[in-house]
């Protein structure tokens, strides 16, 4: 497994987002608080000042699209990185799935907790979980599973 520029390059995306995604987030929930309350205590980032602009609902449901548009970008990235260095069609699917399997969990996760009237904590393991698929964790666990499977 020789690690090359293209690798290294998708590598460190892939941790750029986790760091933009949670920028991101932690602005938008800033400027959810300020247009909740009406407040003007905000310390949302220059960057993303035109956020105040958004209604509240706006602010709220635009993190549930973002949620589910993050993984897709995560899973693309991971798809890359694994078709670049394993070479192997089916390592691609398997990450797919892997992607799939977990926003699909924490799917069920948050449906059933609202289904049985523990949406609160169906939300917080469904957050958790999702949370997953918005960092490298899953690229971080399949590596390692691939390698061992070619050594087979």
């Amino acid at each position: 497994m020789r690690l090359n520029t293209k690798v290294i390059l998708l590598g460190l995306l892939l941790i750029a987002l986790s760091f933009f995604r949670e920028f991101v987030f932690l602005n938008i929930n800033e400027q959810s608080r300020v247009t909740y309350y009406h407040t003007t205590d905000s310390h949302v980032s220059p960057l993303m000042s035109f956020l105040e602009n958004f209604s509240y609902p706006v602010l709220y449901y635009s993190k549930w699209f973002l949620t589910l548009f993050f993984p897709l970008l995560f899973m693309y990235i991971s798809c890359m990185i694994v078709k670049e260095v394993f070479k192997n069609k089916n390592y691609i699917r398997w990450t797919i799935f892997s992607y799939a399997g977990v926003v699909g969990l924490s799917i069920l996760l948050f449906a059933l907790g609202w289904l049985f009237n523990f949406s609160e904590k169906g939300y917080t393991f469904a957050r958790a979980i999702i949370g997953i698929t918005e960092s490298p964790v899953i690229l971080m666990l399949l590596i390692p599973v691939f390698k061992i499977q070619d050594s087979k």
